[in-house]
């Protein structure tokens, strides 16, 4: 028997008196754990340009390579309990072993990038970066 036939046959005979004690086991307990999340902060994704920083972030990743980019619209932070994530909303081409913003990637919505595969993640003031004038042109 499948265990939607089971579960069904257990329902059917229950009476609403259990029903009604069942709900008011469970109920407590989701309303306390909605109350707990929206304490810690409620959403699990952040935006971190309500904040109004102008900050751009260099990434290191675990096999060495460097992405950067700049904490614009659509960026957020995602916390526990959902996967630790950032999303990086303007990226930027960087030299690799100096960590200097080059020039912004046109065309790009952005990178998603997951916790597991950050070695360090750098925040620095956009207004403190020493950017080389590029001209973009159109192509």
């Amino acid at each position: 028997m499948s265990e939607l036939a089971k579960l069904y046959e257990v329902l059917k005979s229950a009476t609403v008196a259990q029903v009604l004690a069942f709900a008011a086991l469970i109920v407590p307990g989701l309303v306390a754990l909605r109350a707990y999340e929206a304490k810690r902060g409620g959403e699990p994704r952040k935006r971190i340009v309500k904040e109004q920083l102008s900050l751009a972030a260099v990434i290191t990743l675990r096999d060495g390579r460097r992405v950067a980019g700049r904490l614009v619209e659509p960026a957020y932070v995602s916390t526990y309990p959902a996967p630790e994530q950032i999303l990086l909303g303007e990226m930027w081409r960087v030299d690799q072993t100096s960590g200097t913003f080059i020039e912004r990637m046109r065309g790009s919505w952005g990178m998603l990038i997951d916790k597991a595969d950050c070695e360090t993640i750098e925040f620095i003031r956009w207004s403190e970066l020493s950017i080389p004038l590029v001209r973009i042109t159109a192509c």
